[in-house]
């Protein structure tokens, strides 16, 4: 048989057949495991920001400082057991996200928080604030 110029005998045919076989049983076997495997770990990734992000939305005079502390020990447990599930070349992206979501936690709670339980939500600090954190959890959502 000849197919682009290449000839094969029975033999290659035979060969490329049971090469694809292969390929097929091994995508099937053990590539389903652990696309399900990333699938499961990235709902947990999601659910564990899913509070956070429902109370930014939907409680705009709730001071961030006091969102942001208590799920941070969470989050950060939802970022390691996360961090294996990502591919290699968007590692270094991921990390760069994990450092943005840790500044934008610090100026959220270190210096926003008593200016967030004093003051008004609505100054435009607090405001600038509550965008940034709220960027920066959305950047780590995008690997899920």
């Amino acid at each position: 048989m000849d197919a682009f110029g290449i000839t094969l005998t029975a033999f290659d045919m035979w060969l490329l057949a049971a090469t694809g076989g292969l390929i097929v049983w091994f995508l099937n076997t053990v590539g389903a495991p652990a696309v399900k495997r990333h699938r499961d770990a990235a709902a947990a990734f999601q659910l564990a920001f899913a509070n956070v992000v429902l109370n930014l939305r939907e409680n705009p005079n709730c001071p961030l400082a006091q969102i942001a502390q208590g799920a941070h020990l969470q989050h950060l447990a939802a970022i390691t057991k996360f961090r294996p599930f990502i591919h290699i070349w968007h590692r270094k992206n991921f990390e760069r996200s994990v450092d943005q979501y840790k500044n934008a936690h610090n100026a959220a709670t270190c210096q926003g928080s008593l200016l967030a339980l004093a003051a008004s939500e609505s100054t435009a600090f607090a405001q600038e604030n509550r965008k940034l954190y709220s960027a920066a959890i959305n950047r780590l959502l995008s690997y899920a």
